[in-house]
């Protein structure tokens, strides 16, 4: 079967041409923030328990605003500045200022009555101007800002409001009435996110209709508005919104493993003290019960103070000009959960924030010095899955000089519970109190209604919502702080071939060691390997494997093959066939047999041998050398529990193997399966045949197996292991000879061309095997492409950039090697794969030494180029560093305190 969404021209294309099975067929698309981000990860809480243990209000406080406002806001059923008939059922935004006025009439009661709030200047608002609605190329920009707001207002803001709002005015006056240019849209789009999403508290979504199909599209753009929070607002560890559909209001908390929300919505008019406790509860509770945390703070630059972005002093230039400009103050415990720590200044972003890794650890990495000192150093946060260990665990497995980035310390990141003992910043305990909330099975009129029993989990399709009897995929995340010393630049932004080549067997290299220490790395990205600088300049480096992120460490070992006995008869029985038909050596034989003691194995595994390298075949007898038959450095790693495979994600979707990305096998032909069929095409004459094929067609081990067109053997599956790492490597080297012109990493003019049937085919390789969000598109080009050899030797090379052509014989060696593995994969395989790897890029450095490539002129100017931004990049470092050691606005050395002051005086709350 040909798909229409293929890096292979159909014009091109051959009977001979392995098809694209009918299990990789695509499935209709599902739209949607929900469908694609949240899917299997909402949960519905009691409405009276969200409101009492996620934002805890005092009712007695409740009650004396209720009494103050009555008089004025409230009369009898309904609050009295909201109208009962909305004049125009399609303008939603006469929805807008009546909510704003009663929410702010509260607040102003409270304030009236002396009642503490922690953040005494929020305001609700609506701030965007018609004049930037009115503009259809920004549609969609603004489409996920919140038009309604409980924003931090502070000392200066509306003055900086007017500034901002001038600024915004003047560029649109700029605009035509039918276009705006590319750089007018970006002028407007950053200031947009500088100013509006940072000071966000609280967004809001309203509906006029209250139906489910209404509902479920308002959730999915509040959705959207949160993660844009979390986006924008660096240090959010959550984001609180509110959903209005009519008069009824629903709350939703959205953090980093997934959406909870509130089984009933409260009726504002209907419950006006339950509306009260909620608007009160967004000022009333410190901001870290807000999402806001407290172990980051902002480097002001207009007086060099470090403050939260709560703080009602905080200035709008303090930001910096975007978010990546923003200077943080960033605490780093000395253990886990300790109030005791150093805090460290970041110098730069050195990662790029993606939306739709929100979802998956939403990973901030700095470079950072601590005020005082002039080492430079790394911090990365992230929020780890509970079930995987830190990095620095992880990196202890593999020797300290290995090529694995260097670890000072991972620490989880402190809080105080209830009671005042300390505990760990985690979406399961610290944010959602211990409620991760059951899965909805139906959204109907009068809420969000939940699952009958807690194993279902919410399945979203396009028109509906319902439940099928599933796992919850719930994961706990816990905020995770590591500091390393390792800084570098990704692998595209390689100065020549050489150190190309060099840093990818570097990294390799450190896969082995973290491999045999018990941990596989699962992440092999662009991103995950760096070129780290060993002089000033940056021209000597190495290379590093970083991110450990998602790697797994093992609970068991690989016990290795028992040899076989030489006075066995069978054994011999069966060297004899060997022998005689396959010309085999008396050591390889037994290699084989120790194996798999049936000779089909070792049969199958000669053909496989030289069919990769038919050249074999004129050398008799072969060698455990020439069969790759070596032994283990180690036993390798081996797991008994499954639940490790069980988590959100195996890796960078881009560069994934393709028996991990779409949960199928490559040459999955088992040695019982041919017996098997060998037998029942023997008998198939009569009925005992049949009945035996139908037995056997009922026995087979799994329902991806498949006979491959030339019968090959595999006998073993892991669900993602070392072999599929490497093979991540391999895409990543095909990646780059096909999408940059040179040094420095720069992408190539083709892939930005229009026009040019070779520029098409460029994109459509580039598109659909590695950049496309179509994990369907990208999961069956990776499969084709790696079946079909053909492929890979008459349209993928020959469209290498000129600069990589020196590198055709690795990349297709490399992928022999792979395809040879696979094909031959058995217990024994992960113990040698790296061996195997290692020794072909070996190769390819020697033959780079001994025929050197020529550069051309482009080349060595791009060369140069990149050597200049390498130093000024590390001098631009060394120069903040030395900035920061001169201005000490407080100690390094501290205590920080975290803990809630959390009201005596809570009650459950009424319905």
């Amino acid at each position: 079967m040909v798909f229409d969404k293929s890096y292979y021209p159909e014009c091109l294309r051959k009977r001979a041409d392995t098809p694209i099975r009918q299990s990789y067929r695509s499935p209709s698309p599902i739209p949607g923030y929900l469908e694609l981000y949240l899917s299997g990860r909402i949960g519905l809480a009691d409405t009276d328990w969200f409101l009492s243990d996620i934002l805890p209000v005092p009712l007695a406080d409740v009650e004396r605003v209720f009494a103050h406002v009555s008089p004025t806001l409230y009369d009898n059923s309904r609050w009295t500045g909201m109208p009962r008939l909305l004049d125009n059922a399609e303008d939603v935004r006469q929805m807008y200022e009546p909510f704003i006025e009663v929410s702010n009439g509260i607040l102003k009661a409270c304030k009236e009555l002396a009642i503490p709030l922690e953040l005494g200047d929020v305001q609700w608002r609506c701030d965007l101007d018609k004049s930037l609605t009115s503009i259809d190329e920004l549609a969609d920009e603004l489409d996920d800002y919140p038009k309604v707001v409980a924003s931090l207002r502070r000392g200066t803001d509306e003055k900086d409001w007017l500034e901002w709002q001038s600024q915004i005015l003047s560029l649109v006056k700029e605009a035509d009435s039918d276009s705006i240019s590319e750089s007018l849209y970006e002028k407007l789009a950053e200031n947009l996110s500088t100013w509006w999403l940072r000071r966000v508290h609280v967004p809001v979504e309203f509906r006029i209709i209250d139906d489910p199909a209404t509902a479920k599209a308002g959730l999915n753009r509040l959705c959207r508005c949160m993660r844009e929070i979390l986006m924008a607002q660096l240090d959010r560890q959550f984001v609180i919104g509110l959903l209005v559909c009519g008069s009824n209001l629903s709350i939703w908390l959205h953090d980093r493993s997934g959406l909870l929300g509130m089984r009933a919505p409260i009726d504002i008019h209907k419950q006006p003290k339950k509306f009260i406790y909620v608007i009160m509860a967004f000022s009333r509770l410190e901001p870290s019960r807000l999402g806001w945390d407290p172990t980051m703070k902002i480097v002001c630059k207009s007086d060099g103070k470090h403050r939260l972005s709560t703080d009602p002093d905080l200035k709008l230039a303090d930001y910096g000009p975007t978010v990546l400009d923003t200077q943080w103050a960033v605490f780093v415990p000395k253990t886990n959960g300790s109030t005791d720590g150093e805090w460290y200044t970041t110098l730069r972003l050195l990662n790029t924030i993606r939306f739709d890794r929100v979802m998956y650890g939403s990973t901030l990495v700095w470079a950072v010095s601590k005020p005082g000192e002039k080492e430079r150093l790394v911090l990365k946060q992230t929020w780890r899955p509970s079930v995987l260990l830190q990095e620095a665990e992880l990196r202890s497995v593999a020797p300290s000089t290995s090529n694995v980035c260097q670890i000072i310390r991972s620490v989880d990141i402190g809080c105080a519970n209830n009671n005042g003992t300390p505990a760990c910043v985690d979406t399961k305990l610290f944010i959602r109190r211990g409620m991760i909330g059951r899965p909805p099975a139906l959204l109907g009129r009068d809420g969000w209604g939940t699952a009958d029993y807690e194993g279902d989990v919410i399945i979203i399709r396009k028109y509906y919502i319902s439940a099928q009897s599933l796992m919850f995929g719930f994961t706990n995340r816990v905020l995770t702080r590591t500091l390393m010393s390792t800084y570098g630049w990704p692998l595209t932004s390689f100065r020549d071939i050489r150190e190309l080549l060099e840093t990818i067997r570097d990294a390799v290299a450190g896969h082995r060691d973290l491999w045999f220490g018990g941990v596989l790395h699962r992440d092999v990205s662009v991103d995950n390997i760096l070129i780290c600088p060993e002089e000033k300049d940056g021209r000597k480096t190495h290379g590093r494997l970083i991110n450990l992120g998602f790697s797994i460490q093992a609970d068991t070992w690989t016990d290795a093959p028992k040899p076989v006995s030489v006075d066995d008869p069978d054994v011999q029985k069966r060297m004899s066939v060997l022998r005689e038909y396959k010309g085999m050596s008396e050591p390889v034989a037994l290699t084989l047999l120790s194996r798999n003691e049936e000779f089909w194995y070792s049969w199958g595994y000669q053909e496989a041998l030289l069919r990769q390298w038919p050249h074999l075949k004129d050398k008799s007898p072969l060698s455990k050398e020439d069969s790759f038959l070596y032994d283990w450095e180690s036993p390798p790693p081996a797991w008994k529990s499954r639940l490790v495979y069980n988590l959100d994600r195996k890796g960078r979707q881009a560069f994934l193997s393709g028996e991990v990305h779409g949960d199928s096998m490559f040459y999955t032909h088992r040695i019982d399966d041919a017996r098997r069929k060998t037998i029942v095409t023997e008998n198939s004459a009569g009925a005992d045949g049949k009945e035996q094929e139908r037995r056997w067609q009922s026995e087979r081990w799994d329902n991806r197996i498949t006979e491959t067109d030339t019968g090959e053997f595999r006998q073993f599956h892991e669900d993602h292991s070392a072999i599929h790492d490497l093979e991540s490597f391999w895409w990543i080297l095909l990646y780059i000879c096909l999408s940059r012109n040179g040094p420095g990493g720069a992408q190539r003019d083709e892939l930005f061309q229009r026009r040019g049937e070779e520029a098409l085919w460029l994109r459509n390789i580039v598109g659909y095997l590695f950049e496309t969000r179509d994990e369907y598109v990208r999961c069956s080009n990776k499969v084709e492409l790696f079946m079909n050899l053909d492929h890979l030797q008459s349209f993928i090379i020959p469209r290498f950039h000129p600069y990589f052509k020196g590198l055709e014989k690795l990349i297709m060696e490399w992928r022999n090697i792979l395809h040879f593995a696979y094909e031959t994969y058995d217990e024994v395989t992960p113990g040698i794969v790296h061996r195997l790897v290692l020794a072909v890029l070996d190769d390819a450095l020697k033959d780079l030494q001994s025929s050197p490539l020529e550069q051309d002129a482009q080349a060595t100017e791009l060369t140069q180029k990149e050597d200049d931004r390498r130093t000024r990049d590390l001098d631009k470092l060394d120069a903040a560093t030395a900035e920061l050691a001169r201005v000490l606005e407080f100690s390094s050395q501290g205590r920080f305190h975290s803990q809630f002051r959390q009201p005596s005086t809570l009650q459950h709350v009424y319905i």
